[in-house]
């Protein structure tokens, strides 16, 4: 458990109290396993001070287990403690979309001509398919999807303020004309956005076909991001996985 004057070095660092949990579910997981797998007898154990001499060794792996249960317990009261909401899902979650935006970034580059991709840090894509409730995008909805294989979504791009002037500019009516002649390769010039307030130069729009297969095999590396590479289930659900270990093995 977190003290009132203890402090995190990090956002997601984990205190004391969980840091012993955890030591302590991982040693009782591995202990009841070397018990179990290399067939260990216990003779005399000591309590309190005393030395006990075990007569009933079928039931040393029964107390082993409750003990065992009682360090789970434990460990689930810091684990929740410290994570109100396990942070699994949000973590991939984030992997995923961090991913995703990666790939229709370079799918709306490739899309757009020549005169764009080479000032694609004055290119800013957004993508209502990745939106949550806390985004401005949320309630611009997907298209259709056209098959099995492809799907389609629609991607905006809204230009920095030196792109957008060497474009476009307003005539004395307010409206919005295009000054260079510019190939927009099927892309169509919204002047505004609905529900888009921070954002003040003109959109492009265009429904983008992707790949089915290829968000698939996204979700796939953002889970295994999280298992290999990040820290999180190392920290958090590897001490619940192996914890589950004595459980299955006292049904056999």
């Amino acid at each position: 458990m977190l003290l009132n004057n203890q402090i995190k070095s990090r956002d997601r660092e984990l205190s004391d109290g969980l840091l012993r949990q955890r030591r302590n579910l991982i040693m009782s997981s591995i202990g009841i396993l070397i018990f179990v797998v290399l067939g260990f007898e216990l003779e005399t154990v000591r309590f309190l001070g005393n030395t006990v001499k075990l007569t009933s060794h079928e039931n040393v792996y029964v107390v082993l287990l409750c003990i065992h249960i009682y360090f789970c317990f434990r460990f689930g009261q810091y684990y929740l403690e410290e994570n109100h909401r396990p942070s699994f899902l949000s973590v991939i979650r984030s992997n995923n979309q961090n991913l995703e935006k990666l790939y229709f970034e370079s799918l709306a580059l490739k899309s757009l001509d020549q005169f764009f991709r080479n000032k694609k840090n004055q290119v800013f894509v957004l993508l209502p398919r990745l939106a949550t409730e806390d985004n401005e995008l949320y309630k611009l909805k997907s298209e259709g999807d056209p098959n099995f294989f492809f799907a389609q979504t629609p991607v905006y791009v809204s230009l920095g303020d030196e792109l957008y002037r060497s474009i476009f500019e307003y005539s004395p009516e307010n409206k919005l004309i295009v000054k260079n002649k510019v190939d927009f390769r099927g892309w169509e010039v919204l002047e505004k956005l609905e529900n888009i307030n921070s954002f003040k130069t003109p959109f492009l729009h265009k429904n983008l076909e992707y790949s089915r297969l290829k968000i698939i095999l996204i979700r796939i590396k953002s889970f295994i991001k999280y298992l290999v590479i990040q820290s999180n289930f190392s920290d958090y659900e590897f001490p619940i996985v192996l914890a589950l270990i004595p459980f299955l093995l006292s049904m056999y």
